[in-house]
């Protein structure tokens, strides 16, 4: 299967299957104006939910825009359940205020159709970061949004985390067919072995929702000097920390999500850049940046702290 920024294919040999999963993210052009509108009753929003909806939802003028809005508020005003729970409902996870994964999904699904988003709902296997073998149990199964813009740009989404993009630990088996179990119970008790994994795509908070959820990069329209980056441990997992940027008698920092920074708005200048990733020692590296520059660099362990650095143009 073959979306915007996601190829998965699918091969049988004698051992299984071999599952090959390649992403990409240049940034996503959406030109589809968007017009807020009322949502319908039969979502089953509570009034409460409704209004703050409406009022994420005032200022979009593109789809894209609307999509990130439902998923931060989605993001932000329901706490997360970390094991899927295949029966829940939009009223359901608002009474409770916590969805998991599904939860999330279905709603991000029904809010999205009625505003005349087109979208449908993915369910496959989320693989933890870090580990090199995991056996397929009860709480593996995780869920998404596919997003259609038109013109050949569907997307993935996930409100827990990502708008316009998911990584290659996402690996999909069944894509509009509903949020229950049903025939993916066959797919217990088998072992998903990672073979090789490479991270090195970078994308950039959500606005005024730093850390909480990333989208696809805008870098081709962004005019700005912009530093990106990440952090990240052996087979590529991300490290947790704090990152830092200082230069010009001032600096700046955020935490590490899921291994990633962003600093944007940037004057030119000599800069350094000083990672803290918890548990280890800090590293830094120098960096020059000039007018209209768009770098992102990453820093790679081995050993729980980062002792290597790579500079990608």
């Amino acid at each position: 299967m073959k979306i915007n920024g996601y190829q998965q294919t699918v091969e049988r040999t004698p051992r299984g299957y071999r599952i090959d999963v390649d992403v990409s993210a240049p940034p996503l052009r959406v030109r589809i104006p968007f017009r807020p509108g009322l949502l319908p009753r039969s979502l089953g929003l509570p009034p409460e939910a409704a209004r703050g909806l409406q009022e994420a939802l005032a200022g979009c003028q593109r789809a894209d825009e609307a999509v990130e809005a439902v998923l931060l508020y989605l993001r932000t005003h329901l706490h997360y359940a970390g094991r899927p729970d295949f029966t829940e409902s939009i009223p359901r996870i608002f009474e409770r205020g916590e969805a998991s994964c599904v939860g999330l999904t279905a709603a991000a699904c029904g809010i999205l159709n009625a505003l005349g988003i087109h979208s449908r709902e993915v369910v496959g296997i989320l693989l933890p970061s870090g580990t090199s073998s995991v056996r397929l149990e009860g709480g593996m199964l995780h869920a998404w949004v596919e997003v259609d813009y038109g013109e050949a740009n569907r997307v993935y989404c996930d409100a827990l985390r990502s708008a316009g993009w998911v990584s290659a630990e996402y690996i999909v088996l069944r894509s509009g067919e509903g949020l229950s179990v049903g025939t993916l119970a066959r797919y217990a008790g088998a072992t998903l072995t990672r073979l090789d994994f490479r991270d090195r795509l970078f994308y950039e908070p959500a606005p005024g929702k730093a850390c909480v959820l990333w989208k696809r990069p805008e870098q081709s329209s962004f005019t700005g000097i912009l530093l990106s980056g990440k952090l990240l441990g052996p087979m590529d997992a991300p490290l947790a920390g704090q990152a830092e940027l200082i230069g010009g008698g001032a600096s700046t920092s955020m935490p590490l999500w899921e291994g990633n920074f962003f600093f944007r708005d940037l004057e030119p200048g000599r800069y350094r850049v000083v990672l803290r990733p918890t548990g280890g020692p800090p590293v830094e590296a120098p960096i020059t940046l000039g007018p209209m520059d768009k770098r992102s660099l990453v820093f790679y362990s081995r050993n729980g702290g980062a002792r290597g650095l790579r500079s990608v143009p």
